[in-house]
């Protein structure tokens, strides 16, 4: 190196100063580095250890707590805010919850604690300018300049999936700094939607309905999502637990589900809708428990008997000449007769259109035919009429 700058005009006196300028500059450099980083190590050191574990979602690059809150039901702020102070990280919300309100609270806490937390929305499927005037009265509510997790709300079919304005909403979203990942919701015909979720590519995140009494088939499509780095977002993991008597266990059945989903090295949360301190302090719990042998045997006892008279959301039942969803009137009697939420069944029921359907059903017991698990789905449309008693 001494020759080459010697040949190039410098001197030896040159040369043997500027050497050893450039050493003190490369020692000071390395020890403001080594400086930093002590920094960096003490600043980590210092920095609480996090309540509920964290884990990736998907490919995005972002950590979310392993237990996140599902704020759909909720109304009091000070709920959000008691679960973010627990250690959840990932807060999901609607556009639609409770005609709107729903964000608006949830915007009232992030206009504090945005920083803290992972925020997730949803839109419903639409035209271009729908999806982008949802987003930004979403915005608006959460009291926020970007969504980390924007979502279809309830895609059915492959062809929601597919569908080629979601994306180029997105894309204008994204670009414009508003939104940072797109997700897609399901909690009916599931398997299908993922399949196509994994085809396109594009899609970043899934909220899944899944729990202890779904088959083996809808586990391993989630799996096979997760490992195409589709985060995975798990709802309804309490489904049918509601009639689960535990038997030598400290744990609740709520705990022991959750727990169960959570066990599932391809789910990265579990979204649960914690409406009550109470709710808040048994659901927390389930982040920090073990299922003993007794409890997993217990439990897949209950799931193998509560398939016969639990609903998969399958979308099997949904071929119907008179036009009814059966898919849909199953959800409103899930939610009266699996979670014991009459409220909110009834509220969904109307939403959902639920009178007018069951007025065309013709009793044909088609829909019976296609169940998998043969369900008496008429039986279950006398109950779910009965919720306007």
């Amino acid at each position: 190196m001494e020759d080459r700058a010697l040949s190039s005009g410098l001197t030896r006196r040159d040369f043997t100063k500027t050497a050893a300028v450039g050493a003190v500059s490369i020692a000071a450099l390395g020890a403001a580095r080594g400086a930093e980083k002590a920094q960096e190590a003490a600043e980590r050191s210092d920095k609480p250890a996090p309540k509920i574990a964290l884990r990736d979602l998907g490919k995005t690059g972002l950590k979310v707590s392993e237990l996140s809150l599902g704020a759909m039901e909720v109304t009091d702020a000070a709920v959000v805010e008691k679960a973010i102070d627990e250690g959840c990280t990932y807060v999901d919300t609607a556009a639609s919850y409770q005609g709107g309100r729903n964000e608006k609270m949830v915007g009232t806490i992030m206009a504090r604690r945005r920083k803290e937390v992972v925020l997730a929305t949803k839109f419903s499927p639409g035209s271009k300018a729908s999806i982008i005037k949802s987003v930004n009265n979403s915005l608006s509510s959460l009291e926020t300049d970007v969504i980390d997790v924007v979502q279809v709300h309830g895609a059915m079919n492959a062809e929601t999936v597919k569908d080629p304005v979601v994306k180029e909403a997105f894309d204008e979203l994204k670009q414009q700094g508003k939104v940072r990942f797109l997700g897609i919701t399901t909690h009916g015909n599931q398997i299908p939607v993922i399949t196509a979720c994994i085809e396109v590519g594009y899609v970043d995140t899934m909220l899944i309905g899944f729990g202890a009494t779904d088959g083996n088939d809808l586990a391993a499509a989630i799996k096979k999502a997760r490992e195409a780095g589709i985060g995975i977002v798990i709802m309804k993991s309490l489904k049918g637990v509601r009639n689960f008597k535990r038997t030598a266990s400290a744990l609740t059945p709520p705990q022991m589900a959750v727990r169960w989903v959570l066990d599932k090295p391809y789910v990265d949360t579990v979204n649960v809708g914690m409406t009550s301190f109470a709710e808040l302090e048994e659901d927390l719990k389930a982040a920090s428990v073990k299922l003993s042998a007794l409890d997993r045997l217990n439990l897949r006892r209950f799931a193998a008997a509560a398939a016969c008279t639990t609903c998969s959301m399958c979308g099997d039942c949904q071929e119907c000449p008179q036009g009814v969803e059966p898919l849909e009137i199953m959800r409103a009697h899930m939610y009266a007769y699996s979670y014991g939420n009459f409220e909110k069944a009834r509220r969904e029921f109307l939403a959902m259109g639920g009178p007018a359907m069951l007025a065309k059903c013709a009793g044909c017991g088609l829909c019976e035919t296609k169940c998998p698990r043969s369900l008496k789905i008429r039986d279950r449309f006398r109950e779910v009429s009965s919720l306007l008693a």
